[in-house]
């Protein structure tokens, strides 16, 4: 779990920091070739890919507005004249273990969908891409 969210702030540092580059594809290719990565290695079937990708989509929403809303609350944190750190590090805390949750949740839905073998293939995929999209990016530097 600790190495999934260091991988995946890596990854949002990585495309914050160039999202301005001319060359670097916009968020919809890079998602279109995230779903073609994760399908190829997963092979799913096509009762699965139906399956999954509509729970994938779920945890996606859910985890975005997640963020979102910590987010918000750092925004607040650091436009207030007084912050509160300790308020801000609970805050914290709260959120990572609210993405556990989520986590722990969807995995468990996989599960009704997926094989563990193929549940395996998927973990192992989104990590690949991760690594794949950093070293894309590293390139274009």
């Amino acid at each position: 779990m600790k190495h999934f969210f260091i991988a995946a702030t890596l990854v949002f540092c990585a495309l914050t920091a160039t999202a301005q580059h001319k060359n670097f594809p916009n968020w919809e290719d890079i998602q279109a070739k995230k779903i073609a990565h994760i399908t190829e290695k997963v092979q799913f079937t096509a009762k699965e890919a139906q399956q999954f990708w509509t729970l994938y989509n779920e945890y996606l929403e859910k985890e975005t507005t997640l963020k979102k809303d910590f987010f918000e609350i750092q925004k607040k944190a650091k436009d207030s004249d007084n912050i509160n750190y300790e308020a801000l590090n609970e805050a914290r805390i709260q959120h990572k273990q609210a993405l556990i949750n989520l986590q722990v949740e969807y995995y468990n839905k996989y599960k009704q969908v997926l094989s563990a073998e193929k549940l395996y293939r998927y973990y192992s995929a989104e990590r690949s891409f991760k690594s794949i999209l950093l070293e894309s990016i590293e390139k274009k530097k």
